[in-house]
């Protein structure tokens, strides 16, 4: 939940649905995204999550968009 800056993670058990409360930090997270980006362009260091992993990322978004789009049940 961006709003409440909490995550929850579900996962289908043998009694049903689970959810498990997934530690966040709290703040803005552009900001801090932002603030990476520019120490990695300073310090010519290496991202958290590299191109190739936020493009996996990103088509496994549009993967679960089109999936639910399609099948709604």
């Amino acid at each position: 939940d961006y709003g409440k800056q909490a995550g929850t993670l579900y996962r289908k058990g043998p009694d049903g649905m689970q959810s498990v409360d997934i530690p966040t930090e709290k703040g803005d997270q552009l900001e801090h995204e932002l603030r990476a980006f520019v120490d990695c362009v300073r310090t010519r260091g290496e991202p958290v999550v590299s191109g190739e992993q936020g493009y996996q990322a990103l088509q496994l978004a549009a993967d679960i968009c089109h999936a639910i789009e399609t099948n709604p049940s």
